[in-house]
C-alpha cells in the first residue's frame, strides 16, 4: 500500500472548525434577531433589518464553506494496489474502486487562503468529488493512480 500525505489533519480541522463555529454564531443571531423582530411584531411595522439579514447570510455561507472544507478535503490519500483509491480526510474515509473513478482535474481552489497554496487535484468519482490540496509528489501520485487506472481522464493544468 502506497501512501501520500497531503496535508496534516490538524490544519484542516483548525480552519474547518473555526469556520464552521464562526458561520454558526453569525447565522444564528442573524436568524434569532429576525425571529425577535417577528415575534415583537416590528418586522410587520418596519420590514426586515437588513443588517441582520446580512449578518445571517454572511455566517451561513461561512459555515457552509468551512463544512465543505472539513469535509471534502483529503489529508491523505492511500493506494491499496487493487485499483482503487482510499481518500482519508478528517471525519470519514472514501474508498473508490477503480471503476468508480472517473477523472482527475487539475485545478486551483475557488476560495483560497492567501498564504497557501491554491492548487488542488480535484478526484471525481459516481460518488462525488474529493479535494486533495497541492503537496510536492501529486504529480507522482496522478501517475500511480493512472498506471492502475489507464481509463482515467486527467484534465487541467496547474499554473506556473
Amino acid at each position: 500500500m502506497k501512501t501520500y500525505q497531503a496535508e496534516k489533519k490538524s490544519s484542516v480541522a483548525f480552519l474547518g472548525l473555526i469556520s464552521v463555529l464562526v458561520g454558526s454564531l453569525f447565522a444564528g443571531i442573524g436568524i434569532v434577531s429576525i425571529v425577535w423582530d417577528l415575534v415583537a411584531g416590528r418586522l410587520v411595522q418596519n420590514g426586515p433589518n437588513i443588517g441582520m439579514l446580512i449578518c445571517g447570510a454572511i455566517g451561513g455561507a461561512t459555515f457552509c464553506l468551512g463544512w465543505l472544507y472539513v469535509w471534502r478535503r483529503a489529508c491523505e490519500v492511500r493506494l491499496p494496489g487493487d485499483g482503487s483509491v482510499e481518500l482519508a480526510g478528517i471525519f470519514h474515509c472514501c474508498k473508490v474502486t477503480g471503476s468508480e473513478l472517473l477523472e482527475l482535474e487539475r485545478s486551483t481552489a475557488k476560495i483560497g487562503f492567501e498564504d497557501g497554496d491554491a492548487r488542488e487535484l480535484r478526484v471525481r468519482s459516481r460518488r462525488g468529488t474529493m479535494l486533495v490540496p497541492w503537496f510536492d509528489d501529486i504529480e507522482q501520485l496522478v501517475g500511480d493512480i493512472q498506471t492502475q487506472n489507464p481509463h482515467i481522464v486527467v484534465t487541467g493544468s496547474w499554473p506556473g
